[in-house]
């Protein structure tokens, strides 16, 4: 599955969102969800924080790249956890 990483995250009154001057990406909040720290991490084992690991590196460093339903349904998990709600429910439906 293709996903567009650059696609941009907006408020309520429908003003993009920004992180200091840059606008805030797909991409960007999907590799923060990746490589922070949530509840629960604990026990993941380093198998499981390589492959977090290795989904961000995709993404940052091959976003033309299909993606897996799996990988997908990290990436919300993930996202989930980390965001508000408003960022999840854009990000799930940018995560199509």
């Amino acid at each position: 599955m293709k996903i567009n990483w650059s696609a941009s995250f907006n408020d309520l009154e429908g003003k993009e969102v920004k992180e200091g001057e840059r606008v805030l990406t797909l991409a960007k909040v999907a590799i923060n969800a990746l490589c922070n720290v949530v509840e629960g991490d604990q026990q993941l084992t380093g198998e499981k924080k390589f492959k977090l690991g290795e989904l961000a590196n995709k993404i940052n460093k091959e976003p033309e790249a299909e993606f897996e339903v799996e990988e997908i349904a990290t990436i919300k998990e993930r996202i989930g956890k980390l965001y508000t709600p408003l960022m999840v429910f854009q990000s799930f439906n940018l995560l199509k």
